[in-house]
């Protein structure tokens, strides 16, 4: 829980002084990847609560990306 509300605080911060919403999205999906602890595990939910309208369309927008280019990969045989 302390991380989710540090992790959210951290999201609306960076919203309050106007950084680019392009480049919190890719620190966020960079944690996600790179989350060997679990921390980010469901983290979502939290976001789109803490995410402003801008934010969150780009975020819905990446990770429905990332299920489209995963229904599409086929293993090489």
């Amino acid at each position: 829980m302390f991380f989710e509300e540090l992790f959210c605080s951290w999201v609306e911060a960076r919203q309050k002084a106007r950084y680019a919403d392009e480049e919190t999205i890719h620190h966020i999906l960079k944690w996600m990847d790179n989350d060997a602890y679990g921390f980010c595990c469901n983290i979502e939910q939290k976001l789109v609560k803490a995410l402003n309208r801008q934010g969150l369309s780009l975020f819905e927008t990446c990770i429905q990306s990332r299920f489209d280019a995963a229904k599409a990969w086929k293993p090489l045989m």
